[in-house]
């Protein structure tokens, strides 16, 4: 499972991608709507990458 995300910290508003792979292409593609919406103002982001194994035990 691959999930790419952004959440607006003044309204708690998400965006949510379930992408095959998470790469360049795929994270563009969770940018352009930010990127449109908030086009004349600072947009602040903080990149996080997480791996979870779950063990079958």
């Amino acid at each position: 499972m691959n999930i790419n995300g952004a959440t607006n910290t003044a309204s708690l508003q998400a965006i949510v991608h379930h992408d095959d792979i998470i790469n360049a292409q795929s994270t563009i593609q969770l940018f352009q709507p930010i990127e449109a919406y908030h086009s004349k103002q600072h947009v602040f982001t903080l990149l996080v990458t997480m791996r979870v194994i779950i063990d079958p035990n």
